[in-house]
């Protein structure tokens, strides 16, 4: 993968975090930006989040769907890029499969 494409990803994954931490409601438990992926002309991003209570995800990316343009906005205002990408906001279901396969080798290993 291209090496811009990487550091963009990592930066907005900072800023997204911080944006998520200050601006969604603390009820939904602890929100963590697991990833996010920019498209090759850095137009969109594919955000991945997680969240401790699983029972809480579709609602806080319907939350942060709400939110979408004004983090947009915010990106930028204050990122120094050709483009803002458009967000879209997705729940890591890798995350899962990796609880998934660590609960069958700890079987395997009783």
């Amino acid at each position: 993968m291209n090496n811009r494409i990487e550091r963009v990803g990592e930066l907005l994954k900072q800023e997204l975090s911080k944006l998520i931490k200050a601006e969604i409601s603390e009820d939904y438990g602890i929100i963590t930006v697991t990833d996010v992926i920019v498209g090759g002309d850095f137009k969109e991003a594919k955000v991945f989040i997680s969240c401790f209570d699983k029972i809480y995800e579709q609602k806080v990316v319907d939350e942060l769907k709400k939110h979408k343009l004004q983090f947009q906005q915010y990106l930028g205002r204050n990122l120094t890029m050709k483009f803002t990408p458009r967000l879209e906001f997705m729940i890591d279901k890798n995350q899962d499969k990796v609880e998934e396969i660590e609960k069958i080798l700890q079987e395997i290993k009783e």
